[in-house]
């Protein structure tokens, strides 16, 4: 484009969309050999998509570390799972389009 001065010819990159943060706690549900995966809903991000069974957290302003009465507390409500005190494992940073989710 250059050598030939076609530059001016050539698309514009759009602006990059401004990312969405979101914070969510996302529970690894093992029986064996066998994992708890959901589907996303349609309508929502990422509809249709799998995923491990996740649950979104209150706070996005800032790094939050939910209590495990707080996971267990989720496992009741949304699954209606009460047993062993969930083991917390590690934070994970993972962007996926415009949405930051942490």
């Amino acid at each position: 484009a250059l050598n030939a001065d076609a530059v001016s010819h050539l698309p514009n990159k759009p602006k990059r969309e401004a990312s969405i943060q979101r914070a969510r706690v996302v529970i690894l549900i093992e029986c064996g050999t066998k994992v708890l995966v959901t589907q996303q809903k349609v309508e929502d991000v990422n509809g249709g998509l799998w995923e491990f069974f996740s649950h979104p957290l209150e706070s996005t302003k800032k790094l939050c570390e939910p209590t495990a009465a707080a996971v267990s507390g989720i496992l009741k409500a949304r699954l209606g799972l009460i047993g062993q005190t969930p083991t917390p494992w590690t934070h994970i940073r993972h962007s996926i389009t415009r949405y930051r989710y942490t």
